[in-house]
């Protein structure tokens, strides 16, 4: 598969400004958030979320289900604050990422699972009418992670991070295809990022299967160089193929939302 050139889409390509990877930044959260320049912050939480890793006092919305109605109910609550901060899993992070869009303010994600590549990346999915809501928005100004606090989520969080990032296997070839059959943009260097993410998780498939702190670090560095992918194409189409339309279809048959 010859991938020679570089294509980034026109217009503006927004990135993170800050990502951190640092052991107990949890703990210290409402500070370091705090030396970011942001005073007020609006936390998009669940009911665990919330008692073990919020900062005591903070405002909040408790993110009951990752839907439009719930993510315009927080965008509802964000009047008066300087930023929206994702605390939690996909569902707290993308409702965040939608507020921030539609706010206009920064996003702060906080990732306490490893459970796919919207950490760091521009794509909102929220259920919403009876079928999935997927849009482009703007990836998280600031992504911070403790490596300590995703080694203690579930193992099935884990497996399912390091899955996402397999995907980019076959997401990558259905780009392709696409490309030569019906002349759809491709970017061989894009293509090239998410082929190393895959190539990097493989190689530390044991250290994440255990959950040490190599092969968590190497996980979340996946799941990040995926979300930069998107942003650079402004599409989820570098690191979503038929294997989440397959998965998509498993949910939808037994009547599960993800």
């Amino acid at each position: 598969m010859a991938t020679p050139y570089l294509r980034v889409r026109s217009g503006e390509v927004h990135l993170p400004s800050t990502v951190v990877v640092k052991p107990g930044i949890v703990g210290e959260l409402g500070e370091y958030i705090r030396s970011l320049g942001y005073e007020n912050p609006l936390y998009i939480v669940n009911a665990y979320t919330k008692e073990h890793f919020m900062p005591e006092g903070a405002s909040f919305f408790d993110a009951v289900e990752a839907t439009l109605d719930y993510a315009n109910a927080a965008l509802s609550s964000v009047g008066g604050h300087d930023a929206v901060v994702g605390l939690g899993g996909g569902k707290n992070i993308d409702i965040a990422k939608y507020v921030g869009w539609k706010a206009e303010i920064p996003v702060i994600s906080v990732p306490t699972i490893p459970s796919h590549d919207g950490i760091a990346s521009p794509m909102v999915s929220l259920s919403g009418g009876g079928k999935p809501y997927s849009h482009y928005s703007r990836p998280p100004r600031h992504v911070l992670v403790d490596p300590d606090v995703l080694a203690g989520s579930p193992k099935q969080y884990v497996l399912s991070g390091y899955g996402d990032v397999l995907g980019k296997y076959t997401s990558i070839y259905d780009w392709w295809l696409a490309h030569v059959d019906r002349g759809e943009h491709f970017d061989g260097y894009s293509a090239a990022l998410a082929r190393l993410s895959f190539r990097h998780v493989v190689r530390f498939r044991k250290e994440i299967v255990h959950r040490t702190y190599d092969g968590i670090k190497a996980l979340i560095e996946a799941l990040i160089t995926n979300g930069v992918v998107m942003s650079m194409q402004h599409s989820s189409r570098p690191a979503s193929g038929s294997e989440h339309l397959i998965s998509h279809a498993i949910d939808s048959i037994l009547g599960r939302k993800g």
